[in-house]
């Protein structure tokens, strides 16, 4: 009787589907883009500006990010420069790449530094020590991503977390110049 009953609990314990919450896989990447263009020629000039990089170009170019957190840096008033896990120069569209565990820990918790990061521009490095901005990712675009995988996680959406992933991070291109110029009138 003993047998039997142990038997039936171990057949029992087997066939109940013990639910794993979310685990992040840790070679998932980030991937920053560039905004849909007209055409799919990854090449083509996207604006009029002779000065402005195609996407394939600044994903080949570029050499750091760099993006400010109030939470983060609040005292110093630096940005964080981060550099990047790689470079997508091969698919369709070009991408730079971050580890995905850069926003949401393996374990189901989200780090700020990136998620909640705004004035997100990648730079350059020229001659001389000159750093220069060749892209931007729109504050709209960070915080409307934010708001996405939030809810997406919170819904427990997954697959939607790792198609966000993917694809809501856009980058723009643009020069130092009019960065700045787009940042002295709130635009940015």
């Amino acid at each position: 009787m003993n047998r039997i009953l142990f038997i039936s609990l171990i057949v029992t314990l087997i066939s109940c589907e013990q639910e794993r919450g979310f685990y992040l896989d840790p070679t998932t990447m980030l991937q920053i883009k560039g905004e849909k263009q007209m055409s799919n020629a990854i090449a083509q000039r996207v604006s009029e500006n002779p000065e402005h990089l195609t996407h394939l170009e600044i994903v080949k170019r570029a050499n750091n990010i760099r993006c400010y957190n109030a939470a983060l840096n609040a005292t110093t008033g630096l940005g964080a420069s981060i550099g990047f896990a790689g470079k997508d120069t091969i698919s369709e569209e070009p991408a730079l790449l971050r580890y995905a565990t850069d926003i949401l820990h393996p374990d189901g918790y989200f780090i700020p530094d990136l998620l909640e990061a705004y004035d997100m521009v990648i730079e350059i490095f020229r001659a001389n020590d000159d750093i220069d901005t060749i892209a931007y990712i729109p504050n709209a675009v960070l915080r409307e991503a934010e708001r996405k995988i939030r809810l997406a996680f919170a819904e427990q959406k997954y697959d939607e977390v790792y198609r966000l992933f993917y694809n809501a991070f856009k980058f723009r291109p643009i020069t130092g110049a009019e960065y700045r110029e787009l940042k002295k009138q709130g635009l940015h």
